[in-house]
């Protein structure tokens, strides 16, 4: 069986050539670049072949068109499969009946096809329900990535791939090509993009050949939505590009329905792809900076062969004899330490939300190389973002490290020679692709608490869960080593490396265990922490989640010397059987570390773990939304998280107090994790069948300036007690301007109003288990608190899970809707014998 594509372009190939995103306007600071696109309109950016086909493709003629269910292999006015004519690159895929392919074709005998359909078919079909310029009748390029091959053999039972027609060689300058993309679905990997070359033999009808193939692009994680793709590339031969969708293979989840589907294929003057370079050509807009030392230079292979590159990169992927890099000359007049410095064209602000990464290859070998610096510019400040020195082999290597500003700027790389001169430093195939990407090699990482875990740990510590018991806590393991997942987030390997809370049987539910980054220097300036994590359970529990939770906290030394921490993120249980993006903004001005605490629940059969940590520069948003921490918030797992007892009892039983292993309610675990401890309850009992209120007060909340209307406080009760006597009561109110924080000062009963009351036996549960509360409070007139009052004379309630959030909500259950002017609320005893303790 030959093996496929997929197989044979392994993930140590990294693309070479990536995208970049629409970068906005350009400005004046951008040159001749600026100069070059200012005078082109959309159309004239089209290549003429692109242009010219997409005018004919309007004029052709209407007709019943393909069937839509059915792959299309292209028209017969087009060239065909295997055929050795040239066509375009050009396709958007058809409208409503008359969707086509256009010049592109499935692979000859692949087992896994594209078709051509629009969104009219999404779902039947599948594929999303418009095509990139939301139109329901547009056409795309589909394959559903759920589909398995019939039979387990074949020219390619793993990826599905779009070849183009065949094309010329590319001009010196490279060519640009714009297109859009869509994945979705648990069954849904990744999509690439693939120079192939065509040699003679193919093109007399010998089977594809793909051991010399090029990867130009790999799409990031699935998201939902189409995304815009600008790459440049360059090669001296004939080839044909290939689109090749990679679903989810041999996982459980690669049976779900999912897709990749690409649309608005377009071949665009090289200049439109900004800050990427060939160096084929000359400098594609990046210019030599003159307030440094010395120049870079264009080079097509090394005069000195003890040191430098025999090619460029990519002739030394793809063969041939066309192609050039950049490089630093360490030669006569150079001295030590002289610096030579290329700037890219201006580049707008992207907002720690838009990142970009910035990739490069470069070829470093002497034993007086030098150093390899990447910087960003903005005005007169500059920040180091890469660093690399000394000889780092006698081949190309590809380096990469993430972008964000929150100002327009520039990247510089710099190369800097060392005190002995003997070595060169080339670079070649620079691109800015969107989306995140963390720096590599590790080595050459500025930023002290980024981390991939593939070479070290990177001076993240881990506490230890239990020394005596030998239980441990986080530790950098790879994938292979569990069950799930089954690859790591940087690599998409199983020998890839993550952090994982370790599982150390017998585990008790509640058991915790932090890893801490190495110390961040504190800033006025907004940073943003970003990370991919996995929480899920092999095997889900009937009783519901219990997988634990995950947590980010930023933690910091105070004036008095004690540890304050301030919580970034939160998530609790399993989520989804794949990584995904967590995203956290931080404000600190003090030296602090970012410290992610997990928690295990009460299941045995699971995995919580963090890949490819990254701090970018810049405010972002959190993400997803519900990990934001919510005011006044409380799991009470370990401890009450601010709120306060304000019962003034003689007796500690007669109170809200924590649950332990040796005191609390029969049988009643945990709603958070299903765990024997992390919960609040009260149990009281009066010989004089007198009813007790209790009182659980919150710390002043403030939800911000005002914007808000409303709150809505989230909760989960169990009801101990089936006594109509026994009542759980929400209460609202001011903070007076003369309380602070811990609550001196207060008046606990002043102007209190009822929000949300509930008698036990209204609560419609047949067993002690948890139920679900919610209350709306106002927000838009400062400061409040909110109260939670039990009465009982017989046993209680329990509580947990304390949330307060922005935004309106309904009472829940409907049962605990408060009366109007309920007689007695605010005294100390009512109409019904009830007293405060």
């Amino acid at each position: 069986m030959r093996p496929s594509l997929q197989q044979v372009l392994s993930a140590a190939l990294l693309p070479a050539l990536l995208v970049t995103p629409a970068l906005g306007e350009l400005t004046p600071e951008d040159e001749d670049l600026g100069a070059l696109l200012g005078s082109l309109s959309e159309d004239e950016l089209l290549s003429e072949d692109g242009a010219s086909r997409s005018r004919r493709q309007a004029d052709e003629g209407s007709g019943d068109g393909p069937d839509p269910t059915s792959p299309n292999e292209g028209s017969p006015t087009r060239p065909v499969a295997g055929s050795d004519q040239e066509g375009s690159l050009e396709c958007d895929f058809g409208r409503a009946d008359e969707a086509t392919l256009c010049d592109y074709t499935n692979q000859k005998g692949s087992t896994l096809t594209w078709r051509a359909t629009t969104g009219r078919f999404g779902n039947w079909l599948g594929g999303p329900h418009a095509d990139a310029e939301d139109s329901e009748d547009g056409g795309y390029a589909l394959f559903e990535t759920s589909h398995r091959p019939e039979r387990s053999s074949g020219v390619n039972t793993e990826s599905a791939l779009l070849r183009s027609p065949l094309r010329p060689p590319t001009p010196a300058g490279g060519q640009c090509i714009r297109f859009q993309y869509n994945i979705l679905g648990l069954s849904a990997d990744r999509l690439r993009l693939v120079l192939h070359p065509v040699g003679e033999e193919e093109k007399q009808g010998a089977p594809a050949d793909h051991r010399q193939d090029l990867v130009l692009w790999s799409s990031a994680e699935s998201d939902e939505g189409w995304q815009q793709v600008m790459l440049l590339y360059s090669y001296g031969g004939q080839y044909k590009l290939v689109f090749e969708a990679i679903p989810r293979i041999r996982l459980p989840e690669s049976e779900y329905r999912g897709h990749v589907a690409v649309d608005a294929v377009r071949a665009v003057r090289s200049a439109a792809c900004r800050g990427h370079c060939t160096f084929d050509g000359g400098l594609c807009g990046w210019r030599q900076d003159d307030s440094d030392d010395f120049q870079w230079t264009l080079s097509r292979g090394s005069l000195t062969p003890k040191t430098g590159p025999r090619t460029d990169h990519g002739s030394e992927v793809l063969g041939g004899t066309a192609g050039g890099y950049a490089f630093a000359n360490s030669a006569f007049p150079r001295q030590p330490g002289d610096r030579s410095r290329l700037l890219s064209p201006k580049l707008p602000a992207t907002g720690a939300d838009g990142p970009l990464c910035f990739r490069f290859w470069t070829y470093m070998f002497g034993s007086g190389v030098g150093t390899l610096r990447v910087l960003r510019l903005e005005g007169d400040e500059e920040t180091e973002l890469w660093r690399l020195s000394g000889s780092a082999g006698k081949q190309w290597y590809q380096g990469q490290v993430p972008v964000a500003a929150d100002r327009s700027f520039t990247l510089a790389i710099e190369a800097q020679l060392s005190a002995t001169r003997l070595g060169d430093i080339a670079i070649d195939d620079v691109s800015l692709m969107p989306g995140l990407c963390s720096a590599a090699p590790q080595v050459a990482a500025v930023e002290t608490i980024g981390c991939t875990f593939e070479v070290d740990d990177c001076g993240w510590t881990s506490s230890e869960v239990d020394s005596r018991l030998r239980r441990r806590g986080w530790e950098r393991v790879p994938a292979a080593n569990g069950a799930l997942p089954a690859a790591d987030h940087t690599l998409r390997l199983p020998s890839g490396h993550m952090m994982s809370l370790v599982y150390s049987g017998p585990q008790r539910p509640g058991q915790t265990s932090s890893v801490a980054s190495p110390p961040v220097t504190g800033s006025e300036r907004a940073k943003c922490l970003t990370f991919w994590y996995y929480m899920d359970e092999l095997v889900p529990r009937s009783a519901g989640a219990r997988l634990g939770s995950l947590r980010a906290s930023a933690v910091y030394t105070d004036e008095q010397g004690k540890e304050q921490t301030v919580q970034l993120w939160r998530l609790n249980n399993a989520q989804q059987p794949q990584w995904l993006l967590g995203q956290a903004p931080v404000t600190m001005t003090r030296d602090y570390k970012i410290v992610f605490e997990g928690t295990w629940g009460g299941s045995t059969k699971g995995t919580i773990a963090l890949d490819d940590i990254i701090l970018l520069n810049g405010a972002c948003q959190q993400q997803p939304a519900q990990s934001a921490a919510a005011a006044s918030e409380c799991d009470f797992q370990q401890g009450s998280c601010g709120w306060r007892n304000t019962t003034s009892d003689s007796e500690t039983q007669q109170r809200w107090r924590p649950a332990s292993e040796l005191l609390r309610p029969l049988l009643l675990a945990d709603h958070t994790f299903r765990a024997p401890t992390g919960y609040l309850y009260f149990d009281v009992y009066s010989p004089q069948d007198r009813r007790v209120r209790l009182r659980l007060q919150s710390p002043p909340l403030d939800l911000g300036d005002g914007r808000e209307q409303r709150a809505c406080v989230r909760f989960w009760f169990a009801t101990i007690s089936h006594s109509s006597a026994a009542r759980l009561r929400v209460l609202y109110s001011l903070v007076s301007a003369t309380e602070d924080d811990a609550g001196e000062g207060a008046d606990d009963e002043a102007d209190e109003r009822e929000v949300w009351s509930l008698r036990a036996s209204d609560a419609d549960a047949g067993r002690m288990t948890w139920l679900n509360g919610e209350a709306a409070v106002p927000a838009d007139s400062g400061r409040f608190r909110v109260t939670f009052e039990g009465s009982a004379s017989d046993r209680g309630f329990a509580l947990d899970d304390v949330t307060v959030r922005p935004g309106a909500c309904r009472v829940r259950p409907p049962a605990a809707a408060p009366a109007q002017n309920s007689p007695g609320d605010n005294e100390n005893q009512d109409d019904s014998g009830e007293s405060k303790q």
